[in-house]
């Protein structure tokens, strides 16, 4: 299935609560049109996400590493970078979707930001 919607989650050791708001997601109506991008900022924690992907193969999780510390601006910037849907989201990595039809709403809401020339 095509995706339609990335959501890019900003991580600064959140190996605790990622699992959270992982699960959240899979409660979402459209988690197979979801695509997830984690941003790891932490170096020391490069290798400490690997197991999302193997937890949760359901999901269309891609893990990006970092060589520093950036802070959550460019940790955002970075998802963008690498999102490939038209549509991308955030949440922080301590946060859940709380409603299974966030996503769903989200999408369905959207309007096109049209400019007639």
């Amino acid at each position: 299935m095509e995706k339609i919607l990335t959501v890019g989650i900003p991580a600064f050791h959140a190996t605790q609560t990622l699992p959270i708001l992982l699960g959240s997601i899979l409660t979402q109506t459209i988690k197979d049109e979801v695509s997830i991008i984690i941003a790891n900022d932490a170096p020391e924690d490069n290798d400490n996400y690997n197991f999302l992907k193997d937890n949760y193969p359901i999901l269309d999780i891609n893990i990006l590493s970092c060589e520093k510390n950036t802070g959550p601006g460019l940790t955002r910037q970075r998802c963008l970078d690498n999102c490939k849907t038209d549509w991308i989201t955030f949440i922080d990595a301590d946060d859940v979707f709380m409603n299974p039809f966030s996503l769903e709403n989200l999408i369905n809401n959207i309007t096109p930001n049209c400019i007639e020339v």
